[in-house]
């Protein structure tokens, strides 16, 4: 179960660093994409919501089975945050 709370953490850590990120570009340039910023804090909260979910609802399986689906919902995870990341780089093209 250790295991679960550090996914958690880890989502919810770089979930709010990716927000924070966005704010801070939008604060340096105001005037520049504010609707991809807002789309990519908008994103960025629907995937951590998502993936919160599908481990609040892989934890009434199996533990073998939690195992595996924690390292696909990490797999998934690190994903997502590549492509945040890369589309909050593209704005500074």
């Amino acid at each position: 179960m250790a295991n679960i709370r550090n996914l958690k953490k880890d989502i919810n850590y770089v979930t709010s660093e990716l927000v924070v990120e966005c704010f801070t570009y939008n604060f340096l340039f105001p005037d520049k994409s504010q609707d991809e910023l807002a789309a990519i804090i908008s994103d960025s909260v629907n995937m951590k919501s998502a993936l919160i979910q599908q481990i609040n609802e892989a934890k009434k399986g199996k533990n073998e089975e939690l195992k595996q689906h924690c390292v696909r919902i990490r797999k998934e995870f690190k994903t997502h945050v590549e492509e945040l990341a890369d589309r909050l780089t593209e704005l500074n093209k």
